[in-house]
């Protein structure tokens, strides 16, 4: 009757706007690893970008051309790569507070030592050392955050979390600003500080993560051994969903990266901006991503139920679709709301599938142990896809100029978001589970 189905339909409803609740609520040491994660992430940016600031300085002072510029860029992104893949059998060789202790404390050096190189040999060697030993930090970190909150607000909090990224660029930017600014020994001042500024966080990183609680319940004995099951490089791509994971990641990351790098030259040379105002406008697409990136998140706890795959895949396809448009639209207007929405789509993808969709297959593969491994195989392929973007890029464009480029991204995205379906079984299996 009208009178029962009255109480029954209430009820309905309160349970599902306590679904779209923010609780549970965080705890004080919740609060306080996040915010120690956060900013131990902001901080490694400080090894990332000043290469990038300096290299007027560095062709000017020392006659360095753009292939030798180049080769310091790809001595990084390599050397990243392969730190990620290997990151599996590195957690079998140490506990994670000794990995990001030595992580910082050896890219801080590595990054010291760059101020004192003189020869590109040198500056390769030297920057390619601190891409090595920083790139284990993000995957251990993502990790733990994403093992410290519940899965009923993992993909808010980590979407939250990767906004260090962002915060990280721009500090390291002001940073950069300020030393070259006041200091005569512009680039080598600049790389000194920045050295002994990540160095310092290695014991408090140590300390955290030797303390905190998530890492205390992943151990293997008293001394916070790793307690790590070695699968293999190719034992972790047969784990159902991660190959499609990790394939559809590397193309997610070679496009982001692309439209980071070359945005602005795209805008110089096909929409007739000038430089200052290709600037400021190709800091619309890194707007849309903070945005696109947390609401993601909040999407995917409090409408999804935690289904962070199944989010991934239109957005994927959403993100080519804006990227085959940026190339077509005129207009200062409609060409903000492209780069925008490019950035908004594409932000998600690149969060989850590099972040705590790692930890999330894991669990629904029942190999709880494997989690490191898993994250640093997909985190690998997604630097080997920013690798490659670099070579690529320049070719397509000269082939077959900016509508083909974009037009061929956003077909590999849109192609790339029917690999995820795969996973996404996966993850639908283990929902399933948890119903019935």
């Amino acid at each position: 009757s009208p009178e029962i189905g009255k109480p029954v339909m209430q009820s309905r409803l309160l349970t599902r706007l306590r679904q779209f609740s923010f609780r549970p609520r965080a705890t004080r040491n919740q609060v306080a690893l996040f915010a120690m994660t956060y900013a131990g992430y902001v901080v490694v940016y400080l090894a990332r970008k000043p290469v990038a600031v300096v290299k007027p300085l560095l062709h000017d002072d020392l006659g360095f051309g753009a292939h030798e510029l180049a080769s310091i860029d790809s001595a990084f992104l390599l050397a990243y790569a392969v730190s990620q893949l290997s990151l599996g059998q590195l957690a079998t060789l140490f506990s994670v507070p000794q990995l990001l202790g030595l992580a910082y404390l050896l890219c801080g050096a590595s990054v010291a030592a760059f101020a004192y190189t003189t020869t590109i040999g040198q500056m390769t060697l030297a920057w390619g050392l601190a891409g090595f030993f920083q790139a284990v930090v993000n995957p251990l970190l993502v990790i733990w955050v994403a093992e410290i909150f519940p899965a009923a607000v993992r993909a808010s909090v980590v979407a939250f979390w990767q906004t260090s990224q962002q915060l990280g660029s721009i500090a390291a930017n002001g940073l950069a600003s300020m030393v070259l600014h006041w200091s005569d020994d512009a680039w080598q001042t600049l790389f000194c500080v920045s050295g002994v500024t990540v160095a310092s966080f290695a014991f408090p990183m140590y300390c955290c993560a030797r303390s905190s609680v998530t890492t205390a319940n992943n151990t293997g004995d008293g001394n916070g051994k790793a307690c790590v099951q070695r699968l293999g490089f190719l034992g972790v791509l047969r784990l159902p969903g991660t190959f499609s994971v990790a394939v559809t990641y590397h193309f997610v990351k070679m496009m982001r990266y692309m439209c980071m790098f070359w945005l602005p030259l795209y805008l110089v040379k096909h929409q007739g901006f000038t430089t200052v105002q290709a600037g400021m406008f190709s800091a619309l697409f890194d707007v849309g991503g903070v945005v696109g990136g947390i609401a993601t998140g909040v999407f995917v706890d409090h409408a999804l139920g935690g289904r962070m795959l199944l989010a991934c895949v239109p957005l994927t396809a959403c993100s080519g679709v804006f990227l085959m448009a940026l190339a077509r639209v005129e207009g200062t207007l409609s060409i903000a709301v492209a780069m925008i929405a490019t950035g908004f789509t594409i932000a998600g993808p690149d969060s989850i599938l590099g972040g705590a969709a790692s930890r999330n297959l894991c669990e629904y593969n029942q190999e709880p142990d494997c989690t490191r491994e898993v994250s640093g195989t997909v985190n690998g392929f997604g630097s080997l896809g920013a690798l490659v973007q670099g070579y690529g890029t320049a070719g397509l464009l000269s082939h077959f100029g900016w509508p083909g480029l974009f037009g061929m991204a956003g077909v590999t995205l849109m192609a790339s978001s029917g690999l995820l379906l795969s996973a996404v079984n996966v993850e639908k299996r283990h929902f399933n589970k948890r119903v019935y």
